[in-house]
């Protein structure tokens, strides 16, 4: 609560306080929105409707001794009040409070931009806004706003300069794989995950070769769904990868409860970062080929016992059996197939 006072005292006044007659301080109006937007609620009235039940509460602290202000009040506030610079100020106490609390220097920051669909310009589109997420936390740390979307990229080294995220794992989208981003990571001392589309495979390994060329790449992956193609592909440009199977990752309980694909990819980078991981065997192209058809050719086989289990039991359900036991079906189903 002392913290969270000292911020909202931090706001920059927009009002004239050397002339006129103000009956609400902006800090007690600010913690007002706070608190109310903590406990849930979204409009204006009721954010007042939280002020009135809790207001005893609110001036034993020392806040509206002259009681709460009325909606059009904050209306003007929220109409007023310099929003980067409380952007700045809200940035510099989430990132405070975040350290404050997190048992570990070690935090995965999110950066992400979503359009504010609510918002329009004068042009008609929507801002959008570029945003820090502390994974351990649940804070968003800073915001930054671009007016266009091209302009993502250059948000993400103004956001970066805004926070502190030395031993931290920074992620972002495939929009964010540029050189001065992710020069920008690696001087404040980070590492980072950046995905890439599926239509960019070529600058997966072109980027690198271009601005590392000296640079040794690792790969790794848990086996799955996607087979090894992956594998496969990484290995003609060069890539050292290796495919592990999910149970041998070491996985704290942190990790299991907040498991997400961006926090298994952080997982498996520290992992193989410090030698923790061991490769499954394998096979050649060709035989990963051969095993694949070996393997339907089973499958296939296990399904036509199911259906001529089918159709005995329909015969038999039916009447048409013998007490020498059920005719060849084969024989039957040629003898059919010939009557047509």
């Amino acid at each position: 609560m002392t913290h969270l006072r000292k911020f909202v005292s931090s706001v920059p006044e927009y009002r004239r306080i050397s002339r006129g007659n103000f009956k609400h301080k902006l800090e007690d109006i600010l913690m007002l929105v706070l608190l109310g937007r903590l406990s849930k609620c979204i409009t204006r009235a009721e954010i007042l409707q939280f002020g009135k039940h809790h207001l005893k509460r609110l001036q034993a602290k020392g806040l509206f001794p002259y009681g709460l202000p009325s909606e059009a009040t904050l209306c003007r506030v929220f109409q007023s009040i310099d929003d980067e610079k409380m952007a700045d100020r809200m940035s510099a106490f989430a990132d405070f409070f975040r350290k404050e609390i997190s048992t570990s220097s070690t935090d995965i920051i999110c950066i992400d931009g979503k359009a504010m669909r609510g918002t329009l310009y004068e042009n008609g589109r929507n801002p959008d806004i570029v945003s820090a997420y502390s994974l351990r936390s649940g804070f968003t740390l800073a915001t930054d706003v671009c007016t266009e979307k091209s302009n993502e990229i250059k948000s993400v080294p103004r956001l970066l300069d805004k926070l502190d995220v030395s031993g931290c794992v920074v992620t972002a989208d495939a929009m964010s794989f540029q050189k001065v981003i992710i020069d920008r990571i690696r001087d404040k001392g980070s590492d980072f995950v950046i995905e890439l589309k599926a239509n960019q495979r070529s600058l997966r390994y072109d980027f690198l070769e271009k601005h590392y060329p000296d640079g040794e790449y690792h790969a790794v992956y848990e086996s799955g769904f996607s087979g090894f193609s992956t594998y496969y592909a990484l290995q003609e440009v060069g890539i050292d990868c290796i495919v592990i199977h999910a149970a041998d990752v070491p996985t704290t309980q942190y990790e299991e409860t907040m498991k997400t694909d961006k926090v298994d990819a952080v997982k498996l980078v520290k992992s193989l970062k410090a030698g923790l991981l061991t490769g499954i065997y394998i096979h050649k192209r060709d035989d990963i080929d051969a095993r694949a058809v070996v393997r339907l050719r089973k499958t296939i086989q296990k399904q036509l016992g199911g259906y001529k289990s089918r159709v005995k039991h329909l015969l038999h359900s039916n009447g048409w059996f013998s007490p020498n036991g059920f005719p060849n079906l084969a024989a039957i189903g040629r003898k059919f197939s010939s009557t047509g």
